[in-house]
């Protein structure tokens, strides 16, 4: 996990005030588990079963508790994944587009400039 968990925002928006606190906490045991990896190649109706909850009811709440849909959430765990395979193993940038679910490298690319801001090129150089 990511070590502490974050303070809910204050007012209306996204956070554990929304939810009751066990669906609080299973959007937090979803969040873990998407970001552990396990979860890459899950259907929707995969991650529902897993989690014991529908799945509408599960976006609904992932929602409430962090603003973003389960699978935007997903897309960025892989590619937060793909960057530190980038920065700790060396891996080629085919290799990172693989671990992080695109068959394109420019497809890749486009989604980790638009996530982080700067090409995944860039990683190269900041070793």
């Amino acid at each position: 996990g990511s070590g502490t968990p974050r303070a809910p925002e204050p007012g209306p928006g996204p956070g554990p005030s929304m939810l009751r606190p066990q669906e609080y906490q299973r959007a937090v045991r979803l969040r873990d588990w998407l970001d552990s990896g396990a979860a890459d190649a899950q259907s929707m109706d995969g991650i529902a079963q897993h989690m014991g909850c529908n799945a509408s009811t599960l976006q609904s709440q992932f929602r409430q508790a962090f603003g973003k849909p389960i699978f935007e959430h997903l897309r960025e765990s892989r590619l937060r994944r793909a960057a530190q395979a980038i920065t700790a193993q060396g891996i080629t940038m085919a290799q990172a587009a693989e671990l992080a679910g695109y068959r394109s490298q420019a497809n890749f690319a486009t989604a980790f400039r638009k996530l982080f801001g700067f090409a995944p090129r860039n990683l190269r150089a900041k070793r």
